[in-house]
């Protein structure tokens, strides 16, 4: 049996969904959030009152998890290493708009192997990444609109 791990704001076995009558994820403010490794997690509905991080947001092989509207409200988040936001082996993901508040990124954005993705629509709303970005396994139309939209900036333009 796969365990669930979710890290730097709470532990999480396997579930279905995120409870959010939890004291602790009606919380606005984690020092990160890092959801690992949870097969049976469908959607982030519980997190829906998260408006900020201080570090990377990084969601990996979570393969029931269709859409992050539960992360609706988060506005701003931090970055750990050169990383702010990872999308990596979400399967059934099928939607990002949950991540419509997100306006810029202070560190790298990665999606990886989230093959059932349609589009990028929610990371519209971005108006600067100042770290690169990856995208691997994806179609190559997302890609390109990627690319397109947000250029790589250079270290002056950073600043």
């Amino acid at each position: 049996m796969r365990l669930g791990l979710v890290l730097l704001a709470f532990y999480l076995g396997q579930c279905y969904t995120i409870n959010d009558q939890r004291t602790f994820f009606r919380a606005k403010y984690w020092s990160g959030l890092i959801i690992i490794n949870n097969p049976m997690l469908t959607n982030l509905d519980g997190l829906s009152g998260l408006t900020s991080t201080g570090s990377v947001v990084q969601l990996s092989n979570n393969a029931s998890l269709t859409n992050l509207d539960g992360l609706s409200a988060l506005a701003s988040v931090g970055s750990f290493s050169g990383v702010s936001l990872v999308l990596d082996r979400n399967e059934a993901l099928v939607s990002v708009k949950g991540l419509r508040s997100l306006k810029s990124l202070p560190g790298r954005l990665a999606i990886s192997d989230c093959n059932a993705l349609p589009n990028l629509d929610g990371l519209d709303s971005l108006t600067r990444i100042n770290g690169s970005y990856l995208l691997c396994a994806m179609h190559l139309l997302q890609i390109l609109m990627l690319c397109l939209t947000y250029p790589l900036l250079s270290p002056q333009e950073k600043q």
